[in-house]
């Protein structure tokens, strides 16, 4: 039985390196974004895109690790969402 157990422990490690931590994931590709691209907004979809990380997963993950969550308001279209990353002031985001 523990050669059993061995054998699927060695499996499951395996299988968890092809599949990193969603918040791995996330860290990952925004420590490897240009240092110009870190100071600027980002959208939902882009994140989601450039990630691999499902929507319904990504909102939790982002304020996990300090993201703050706005809107643009606009009187001609809808307002825009987007996410600013951690110790980015919003006023600079704006362009």
């Amino acid at each position: 039985m523990s050669a059993y157990l061995k054998q699927l422990k060695h499996e499951l490690a395996e299988h968890q390196g092809e599949h990193p931590h969603p918040l791995h994931k996330l860290r990952t590709w925004y420590d490897n974004q240009p240092e110009i691209s870190r100071r600027r907004a980002y959208g939902m979809l882009e994140i989601e895109k450039a990630t691999g990380i499902p929507g319904r997963l990504l909102g939790a993950l982002l304020i996990k690790l300090g993201w703050t969550r706005h809107r643009r308001w606009s009187s001609i279209t809808s307002y825009r969402r987007y996410w600013l990353p951690p110790g980015l002031p919003e006023k600079n985001s704006l362009g």
